[in-house]
């Protein structure tokens, strides 16, 4: 039987964002921001490939319109 180790060095415990400058502050908030926004728009064009031709039609969409969009890269708009 083999064993395994691991060699794990401790790690300091994480700052809480109220102990960072202000400047630093407003860029991790930017910065969760964007990520929340790029996550928010990689799930609706998933959601946007599910959707059926009478939901895409109801939507005022084609489904030509659908692949354009969901090619894009999560970053893009």
């Amino acid at each position: 039987m083999s064993h395994i180790h691991l060699d794990l060095q401790p790690t300091a415990p994480a700052r809480p964002l109220s102990a960072l400058p202000g400047s630093a502050q407003q860029a991790v908030r930017k910065l969760v921001a964007t990520i929340f926004t790029w996550t928010e728009r990689a799930r609706m064009r998933r959601r946007l490939l599910s959707l059926d031709d009478r939901m895409l039609r109801d939507l005022g969409i084609t489904r030509a319109e659908v692949h354009t969009e969901t090619a894009k890269p999560f970053w893009r708009v």
